[in-house]
């Protein structure tokens, strides 16, 4: 049931994006499951019913979420490659990297994006993803492809692997904190890394 009409379109947007901040500050809290819609909603000052007239369920909630998140990374990686040819890696790479750093939660959300979020949706509601999906890396790949000489189709695929990195990275660094609390014994240092600087040096060799 879509949002009631006696809403102006920049009320229910307004809404829409409320409930997706509240969505996003309950899954920061770090537990390991996604968080309910009724949970959402009290978070979000709203009755449940209402989060309902925006989403679903509350996976199609973390799916727009998980879109939005995209939707931003995509963007400063395009920005980053609008300043020409010259020293396009480092811009790159520093945008990249700085968008992850901005939005901590992400790659959490987006390590359980396939095993989770996309095997719990209705195949219409997965389908109109992956085809946004597809659009905006093709994209994307075009504004690579404009400054590294490559074809489009390689530079989407050289993003995918970027992105496949970035999530593998961080489930690796991501200790529970069960476990953290005891990453500081000597025989562990070699499993001590810093996200950010980690991927870094992987991207600058994955972009050489």
């Amino acid at each position: 049931m879509p949002p009631r009409p006696n809403l102006s379109d920049d009320e229910r947007s307004a809404r829409r994006q409320e409930i997706l901040a509240a969505a996003e500050r309950l899954y920061g809290h770090g537990e390991a499951a996604l968080p309910s819609v009724a949970a959402i909603a009290v978070e979000a000052g709203l009755a449940k019913g209402t989060v309902y007239l925006y989403f679903a369920t509350k996976e199609e909630i973390f799916l727009a979420l998980m879109e939005v998140r995209l939707e931003g990374l995509i963007r400063v990686v395009g920005e980053s490659l609008a300043g020409g040819a010259q020293d396009w890696r480092a811009r790159f790479i520093a945008a990249y990297v700085g968008e992850l750093a901005a939005h901590p939660g992400f790659l959490r959300l987006a390590a359980i994006g396939n095993t989770v979020i996309e095997r719990n949706l209705a195949v219409e509601v997965g389908t109109a993803f992956k085809q946004r999906l597809a659009a905006m890396l093709t994209e994307a790949g075009a504004g690579v492809a404009a400054v590294c000489g490559c074809s489009a189709d390689e530079g989407a695929r050289r993003l995918m692997q970027t992105y496949a990195l970035s999530i593998g990275l961080w489930q690796m660094l991501d200790w529970p904190p069960t476990l953290a609390a005891v990453l500081h014994r000597p025989e562990l240092a070699v499993l001590r890394r810093d996200f950010e600087a980690e991927l870094k040096d992987m991207l600058e060799r994955l972009w050489a």
